[in-house]
């Protein structure tokens, strides 16, 4: 299933902006299965780790699922925490802390980076080739648009869905460089996208205390 996702998506990249005001098609159909309940939340592991600051815990409007902001410098990251039923009261006496969380996503990815996007992106030509970049945008609040390079995969799985798990750069700028494991159902009649090459899409963000 495709839908048009509505992208309002800034660029600041070597001092400059770059303003996307244009529709995306993207394909919704294995993030829509994420939208329910805490029942349905994914439990997926990973090694890696986003320090910050809890700043508040509330419920998604839209489908009740736990929510937390998590302040790092000057960006803030919205995820689904899939432990908040177990672990609460660590979330409640946390906020205003600095806080380990074990971050991930669960994505849609095409391949290509800024030059897949051209009919996208305004002022294009101005936007490097390599840029990577992580946006908060999307129909839950936990959504985001991403430009990543993919660093390695690996195999898991979620219940009975085989997964191909890449490491990605999502955001490399002078005061953070983010690392994320993204999960996207394991192609059936295509080889997983190439190491080492950039790729764009949607990516809801989860997480857990470790």
């Amino acid at each position: 299933m495709e839908t048009l996702l509505p992208v309002v998506l800034l660029l600041v990249l070597g001092g400059f902006g770059a303003l996307v005001v244009r529709s995306v098609k993207r394909r919704k159909a294995f993030l829509s299965t994420v939208t329910t309940d805490s029942t349905e939340l994914p439990d997926l592991r990973t090694e890696l780790r986003l320090t910050g600051t809890l700043r508040r815990l509330w419920r998604d409007p839209l489908k009740g699922l736990p929510l937390a902001e998590l302040g790092v410098g000057s960006r803030r990251f919205v995820l689904c925490t899939t432990d908040q039923a177990l672990h609460g009261e660590r979330y409640k006496a946390a906020i205003g802390k600095t806080i380990e969380v074990a971050l991930y996503g669960l994505a849609t990815l095409a391949p290509g980076g800024a030059e897949a996007m051209q009919e996208q992106l305004r002022d294009a030509d101005k936007v490097p080739p390599d840029t990577v970049t992580l946006v908060h945008e999307g129909q839950l609040e936990n959504d985001y648009v991403v430009i990543g390079r993919l660093l390695s995969q690996r195999s898991d799985t979620w219940g009975e869905l085989p997964l191909v798990v890449y490491r990605a750069q999502v955001l490399r700028t002078s005061d953070l460089t983010l690392v994320l494991e993204l999960a996207v159902p394991s192609p059936q009649d295509a080889a997983p996208l190439p190491e080492n090459s950039l790729a764009h899409g949607s990516v809801r963000l989860f997480g857990y205390l470790p």
